[in-house]
């Protein structure tokens, strides 16, 4: 799933192999200035990890009247709560202030 904005922001939420929910930002105004590499076409992304033991918490923080878990009712969740969200750190202020864990990453790919 995946919102983006006219400005060339998106965040997208994946569900990993390992079960985990990933929340990625995707930069597409970075310019090559800001990279070891030139190339025509360069995404910055950022993402949050949320590991697999703590996606009930952060669907209970997102809607506490779920009883029962489900890939589902997550995109559900998510699509509805995080759908105006300005950036990355809204969701890290949010897992923050309901205490959930979660493991940042940042990394560049680049097209040619």
């Amino acid at each position: 799933m995946e919102f983006c904005r006219t400005n060339g922001y998106c965040i997208s939420i994946d569900l990993g192999p390992d079960a985990s929910v990933t929340f990625t930002y995707y930069d597409l105004k970075k310019n090559d200035q800001e990279s070891i590499y030139v190339s025509a076409a360069n995404k910055y992304e950022y993402s949050i990890i949320i590991k697999k033991n703590d996606k009930e918490k952060f669907l209970s923080a997102i809607n506490p009247n779920i009883d029962v878990y489900s890939d589902e009712h997550l995109f559900d969740e998510v699509s509805s709560h995080f759908k105006y969200v300005s950036s990355l750190e809204d969701i890290k202020n949010f897992l923050l202030s309901n205490h959930i864990p979660f493991e940042p990453f940042t990394w560049v790919e680049f097209y040619d």
